[in-house]
């Protein structure tokens, strides 16, 4: 069956005679909705004639339904006083979106996220969208597609930890397409996107948005794991753009924690990117791009630090790294590696253990 969810569905039956000539019905037959064997009373089932003994039913199917739901109408006709009921099927409604997501996304299934979805939808198919990332419950190598927009999330967070073995995807349209916001503090929530095992974080926006004129201690980071989220490993950031008065990316672990960066644009006010993990902790930029303005407006005046590893490894290959504004330190533990405020366009450095 070719419906999908929110589509008019339209059916043709027949009333007959014992002796099998069409007749009409005593009375307007009557037709219900049943989903997945159940009747659904909250769907309205329209019956028409159309000549004798000819008729059509039709129905607006919900866009909280599902591709691969079984539909069928339960239709009841009295003639002559005797009445009869017949079940009319249609199948399984169609889940070619998800099927073609699945392949597409090399991935078991795929959440879709759009600006006119809804969170009562189940979020399978690009007509049953979520309206936020949060709105979805994937598992584990499961992946969240955000279409183009603004989402603001308020103070929750995207958690792609899945099922603590393997994480989720979060895909977006394009950085100047897709962006989420979050006032998600540090200290209470956690790190805006914390990624999980293997996640990939791919074309988007991420924003903290707490930190503003005369406001302090509003510390956010747009990927990472603070203190209170799990340690991940494997992760992939690509083409994202992490914007935040504090932190980028920011990595407060007392075990191994890795992450690679490809294409992604930093712009913070302190920290571009901050590791705290373990000796074998390790993060990748690749031609990654970071400006650092200090000083941060929520650490009240403070300067600018850059590229802060306190325990672990960075390596930067290519990119470029601009720090101005009261940014006192451009690559703290590695200052010889890159001068304060000084561009590379061909950056290679690495930033040892301890």
């Amino acid at each position: 069956m070719n419906y999908r969810p929110g589509d008019t569905l339209y059916i043709g039956f027949t009333t007959q005679s014992t002796s099998g000539a069409s007749v009409d019905a005593d009375s307007t037959p009557v037709a219900v909705l049943r989903r997945n064997g159940a009747v659904d009373s909250a769907v309205t089932v329209t019956v028409t004639r159309n000549d004798v003994g000819d008729y059509t039913a039709s129905a607006v199917l919900p866009l909280t339904y599902s591709g691969g739901d079984s539909i069928d109408l339960l239709v009841t006709v009295v003639i002559s006083t005797v009445t009869s009921k017949t079940v009319l099927r249609l199948g399984a409604l169609d889940r070619t979106a998800q099927a073609v997501a699945q392949v597409v996304y090399r991935t078991p299934k795929v959440h879709f996220v759009s600006m006119t979805g809804d969170p009562t939808y189940d979020g399978l198919s690009p007509d049953t969208a979520n309206a936020l990332p949060t709105d979805s419950s994937p598992g584990a190598g499961e992946s969240i597609l955000l279409f183009p927009g603004t989402y603001a999330i308020d103070t929750n967070i995207v958690d792609l930890a899945g099922d603590g073995v393997t994480g989720i995807n979060l895909i977006g349209a394009g950085m100047g397409a897709t962006t989420i916001t979050s006032n998600a503090l540090i200290s209470s929530q956690g790190c805006i996107v914390h990624p999980g095992n293997g996640s990939q974080i791919v074309d988007m926006t991420i924003q903290g948005i707490a930190a503003g004129p005369g406001t302090t201690n509003k510390y956010q980071a747009p990927i990472g794991a603070s203190t209170a989220q799990a340690t991940f490993m494997g992760v992939v950031a690509r083409r994202v753009n992490l914007i935040g008065d504090s932190d980028g990316f920011y990595m407060r672990q007392t075990v191994p924690i890795g992450l690679r960066a490809y294409d992604c644009i930093v712009q913070t006010k302190y920290d571009a990117m901050f590791l705290s993990g373990t000796a074998d902790s390790r993060i990748e930029l690749h031609n990654c791009h970071t400006i650092v303005s200090g000083p941060s407006t929520c650490f009240g005046g403070a300067v600018a630090r850059g590229l802060n590893v306190e325990i672990g490894t960075l390596e930067v290959y290519g990119g470029s790294f601009n720090a101005s504004d009261a940014a006192t330190s451009s690559l703290t533990r590695a200052r010889s590696a890159l001068s304060d405020g000084r561009r590379s366009s061909a950056l290679l450095c690495t930033v040892p253990p301890g």
